[in-house]
């Protein structure tokens, strides 16, 4: 397959901003020094790679790891300039078939990320990547199977169940957990003075998504 001719692989890590635009055919993504991306702290690897007259995703090892398009996903045949996002351990990806690597690169924004509900088709944000933890439905809701977050300009993206814990913990939820001890502590207290109406309430941590 002629890599003048035919649309070029670009892809991005959400993360940290780094591009990589294949060379050779098959780009191989995961762990390990064979790795035409090489990633840290993961045993997992995929590849995309022309197929036919096409192109084609596989994962190669590390079952359960990788998720295409929030999904786990072994063989999955790839359109051409459509975004995609791939999930390698707690890493996270967009990539693109596309002639024009670089206007597609500057179409994205990873400090810039949207909190999509899916049922409402609503959108929050963007939000800087550093705070996107604390505008996060709250884990013990029924939301957070239904919320999705992306690069703004992106569409797809990653479900928040599967990436919650790499964005952090918002420092609301760690007050609550400070408070939880705090609880604790008074309550093996031997000091008759001190109750439970010492304790603080539960501090407002998590975004209340709208209904349409």
């Amino acid at each position: 397959m002629n890599l003048f001719s035919e649309p070029k692989l670009a892809i991005i890590n959400c993360l940290n901003a780094e591009r990589a635009v294949a060379s050779k055919w098959p780009f191989i993504i995961g762990g390990g020094e064979a790795c035409d991306l090489s990633i840290e702290d993961s045993g997992s690897q995929c590849e995309i790679a022309p197929a036919g007259r096409g192109y084609a995703f596989n994962a190669l090892s590390g079952n359960g790891a990788i998720l295409l398009n929030g999904a786990e996903s072994r063989s999955s045949v790839l359109k051409k300039d459509t975004n995609y996002s791939l999930k390698v351990g707690d890493h996270l990806f967009m990539f693109r078939l596309t002639k024009d690597p670089e206007k597609w690169f500057q179409s994205l924004d990873p400090n810039r990320w949207v909190i999509h509900h899916i049922p409402s088709k609503v959108d929050l944000g963007p939000y800087a990547q550093a705070d996107l933890a604390k505008h996060l439905p709250d884990d013990s809701s029924d939301g957070r199977f239904e919320t999705a977050v992306f690069l703004e300009g992106a569409r797809v993206g990653f479900f928040v169940e599967s990436v919650r814990h790499i964005f952090g913990e918002p420092a609301a939820r760690q007050d609550e957990k400070e408070v939880s001890r705090n609880h604790a502590e008074l309550i093996d207290s031997e000091d008759p003075a001190v109750t439970a109406d010492h304790l603080l309430a539960r501090p407002a941590g998590s975004i209340s998504i709208p209904a349409m």
